[in-house]
């Protein structure tokens, strides 16, 4: 597993990236796709608000990504 060291707003845009990869605008998704989308919104939320530092972005292959200042 790669390691990332990325500012806030580039780990919020890893995310938001990895969200649009999962259900494209204007397509239907299954029932389980809504449930990854839905933890990625929220671990969005806690990257932006300062919440979370460290965290393993899931896909192929999946990141360790470190919140820096």
């Amino acid at each position: 597993m790669a390691s990332y060291f990325l500012s806030r707003q580039s780990a919020v845009a890893m995310i938001l990236n990895r969200r649009r990869l999962l259900a494209p605008e204007g397509e239907s998704v299954a029932a389980g796709t809504l449930v990854h989308i839905a933890q990625l919104e929220q671990l969005m939320r806690d990257v932006r608000l300062g919440r979370q530092e460290e965290f393993v972005l899931p896909g192929d292959p999946p990141m360790r990504i470190v919140v820096v200042n």
